[in-house]
């Protein structure tokens, strides 16, 4: 979000299967990661000026080995494209703040939900509904 307003936002199925919650939430941070990047560029040329960018995360283990650049046996499985993160995270172009699962706004494009979190979630995007007169 940029302004109050939602800029950018996408969902899309991971190419690979995930052994644990930890690393399919981890590869959904990679991809953020990349997201924001290319965003700074552009915004940078258009010469907009932004604080640094939050990502939110509802998963502990994802945002601990997001921000612990030290190598551990339980993560050597993940594949080293998907520790971009970490160096974002450790030249502070992005920081990972956690987020409980009842404010993940991502989980509108992931999941059911009741009526009452559907309507909050589009209130917190600031997504208008468009009628059409067809």
């Amino acid at each position: 979000m940029l302004g109050g307003k939602t800029i950018s936002w996408s969902s899309k199925k991971q190419p690979t299967v995930a052994l644990s919650s930890t690393k399919a939430e981890y590869k959904a941070l990679s991809h953020a990661t990349c997201e924001v990047v290319w965003l700074n560029k552009l915004l940078l040329d258009l010469q907009v000026h932004h604080d640094r960018v939050v990502l939110l995360c509802d998963n502990m283990s994802s945002i601990y080995l997001a921000k612990n650049p030290k190598f551990h046996a339980r993560s050597k499985h993940i594949e080293v494209q998907y520790h971009f993160v970490r160096e974002k995270v450790l030249t502070k172009e992005v920081d990972i703040m956690h987020i409980n699962t009842e404010w993940q706004v991502a989980d509108l494009f992931t999941k059911l939900m009741d009526t009452i979190k559907l309507r909050r979630f589009i209130s917190i995007m600031n997504l208008k509904e468009i009628c059409s007169s067809a």
